[in-house]
Formats: C-alpha cells, sequence, structure tokens
C-alpha cells in the first residue's frame, strides 16, 4: 500500500507548479548522503571503536597523546601510499624496519621552514599524491620559521583541498612529558574547527 497524500505532498505540488519541479520536494525524495570514506588501520578492535570503522578520507584526523606512540611506523601499513612530514627530524628508519613497515611505500620529507611546509602540504592534497599524509609534528610546525603564519594562512584553504583529495590527513601533535626535550605547548584549539576525528594515543602497557 503507497504512502497516502498529505497537505504536505499539497504543498510541494503547489510550490513546483508555480516556481519549478526543482523548487521544492518531500526531504524523503531527497539523495541519502553516503557514509564518508574511511580508512582502515589495519588494527580491527581500533576500526570497531572509530565512528565510521577507520580514519575519515577527504579530513583532517588530530592524534594527541606521547611521543613514540606507534604513530609513524603504522602510517605505511594502512595499506596506502604515505609521506610524513618530519619536521622534527626524529623519524627512524631502522626502527620502522624493524616493525615490518614496507618503506618503499613511505616518502619523507624534511621542508626548511613553515612556508614549505604549507606548500608541501597544498601540493600534495591539491594532486592527490598520497593515501595518507602524517604531519610530525603540530609543535613542531609551529617552532620552524614562518610556521604560524604559514599554518594561520593555510586553515582557510584546508577544507578546499582536503574536498575530494581521497587523503587521509593525520597531524601528530605530541604532549609533553616533564622529559627533556619536550615539545612546546600548543593549546588543543590550534585546529579543532578543521578537525574530523580527535583520537588520544596513550603506550602499550
Amino acid at each position: 500500500m503507497g504512502r497516502r497524500p498529505s497537505s504536505l505532498d499539497a504543498l510541494v505540488a503547489q510550490l513546483q507548479q508555480r516556481y519549478g519541479l526543482r523548487a521544492a520536494r518531500l526531504a524523503t525524495a531527497l539523495p541519502q548522503p553516503s557514509p564518508p570514506a574511511v580508512l582502515p588501520t589495519g588494527d580491527a578492535s581500533l576500526d570497531v571503536t572509530l565512528p565510521h570503522e577507520g580514519l575519515p578520507r577527504d579530513a583532517l584526523t588530530e592524534l594527541v597523546g606521547p611521543r613514540s606512540a606507534g604513530v609513524t611506523s603504522q602510517a605505511p601499513a594502512f595499506g596506502e601510499l604515505a609521506c610524513l612530514l618530519d619536521l622534527g627530524h626524529s623519524f627512524a628508519p631502522t626502527a620502522v624496519a624493524h616493525a615490518s613497515v614496507d618503506l618503499a611505500a613511505l616518502a619523507l620529507a624534511r621542508p626548511a621552514d613553515g612556508a614549505e611546509t604549507a606548500l608541501t602540504v597544498a601540493t600534495l592534497l591539491a594532486r592527490r599524491a598520497v593515501g595518507v599524509l602524517v604531519i610530525d609534528s603540530l609543535p613542531a610546525w609551529l617552532a620552524l620559521p614562518k610556521g604560524p603564519a604559514a599554518l594561520a594562512a593555510l586553515r582557510t584553504r584546508l577544507p578546499r583541498l582536503l574536498q575530494a583529495s581521497g587523503c587521509a590527513l593525520l597531524v601528530l601533535h605530541p604532549l609533553p612529558t616533564g622529559l627533556l626535550p619536550d615539545p612546546a605547548h600548543v593549546g588543543q584549539a590550534a585546529l579543532a574547527a578543521l578537525t574530523a576525528l580527535r583520537l588520544r594515543l596513550a603506550h602499550r602497557g
């Protein structure tokens, strides 16, 4: 049995007759939004706890927690080409290789300053060059020459660049531990307006 016409149907029909078919439609006739494309992390127990069972593509994920929590070494394990912006020059290839990571799937970039960092991010997203882009880290970026100004300028362009990029953008945000050398403290509001997902990391016991 079909749905019985209602006063709402009559209103929509009247608007369409007066202003054209595209002037009004019932909400039930609108196309349903597709769930966001995601990138499985490779850890089934983690994926099932995430909103869409993976890290969102075309979006920014902020990873907050202690350094050496394994994200850098995990990035190439997502089954995608990955690029790591090693802004703090802390990447250790030997340690990553021991974690059975395919180094052939990972590109490493060390921009000279904040402006070059922003240009690298924008270029990789615009060209859809990689499936995973990891920025290590937010405090290190802001500590670079021209870092704060470059990040502020990129923030206004980032939603458009991420749109349909197919890329999962991961920004690492290490927290101070009280041990030297410690990263400068950066408030979580720095990227809050752009962050689709924020994960709190911890060392495995």
